[in-house]
């Protein structure tokens, strides 16, 4: 499966555009696959005095095989059910630009690839980069408590600002 990601509009799958705040509903019937829902709520209430506005709403969808391809991709959704970001855990290959990455490439040769058409990186843990102007994080293997130095992780969004330490 051959993925195209358009930094700051989403991502196309199977010929099928997908857009940051699409709606979960919508995201569900482009798909067209089976889904595991996996939603929780962290209460933080009781370290804020009751108020609720510090509750971490997580919402997402864990797709294990789209169109019969196998994958391990998690859609992450707003508490309004809007598509917030997507981590892509194994499957198909990765279109940024001209460039194009695959799960079974070594991070030190995407990272090559990724710095031709992104200067802004930087890395944010060990075998953990982060382009800034791609809004894109990716991760080895190894840095996710596997093993070599493959590519093991990439997360794509439109807000990456929670990942950028000032």
């Amino acid at each position: 499966m051959n993925i195209k990601y358009l930094p700051d509009v989403g991502l196309i799958v199977l010929g099928m555009q997908l857009t940051w705040g699409d709606r979960r509903t919508d995201v569900r019937n482009l798909l067209k696959s089976e889904y595991e829902v996996n939603d929780n709520i962290i209460d933080l209430s009781i370290y804020n005095g009751g108020d609720s506005e510090f509750n971490i709403y997580q919402r997402r969808d864990i797709y294990k095989n789209i169109n019969g391809s196998e994958c391990l991709f998690y859609f992450n959704y707003h508490k309004n059910d809007f598509l917030r970001d997507i981590e892509i855990h194994r499957g198909g290959s990765i279109e940024v630009g001209k460039v194009k990455i695959a799960f079974d490439e070594s991070i030190d040769k995407i990272v090559q690839e990724l710095k031709t058409i992104s200067n802004k990186w930087r890395e944010v843990d060990a075998g953990q980069l982060l382009f800034e102007d791609l809004k894109l994080l990716i991760a080895s293997n190894e840095s996710m408590g596997g093993i070599g130095d493959e590519l093991g992780y990439i997360y794509m969004s439109k807000d990456i600002s929670h990942l950028i330490q000032d």
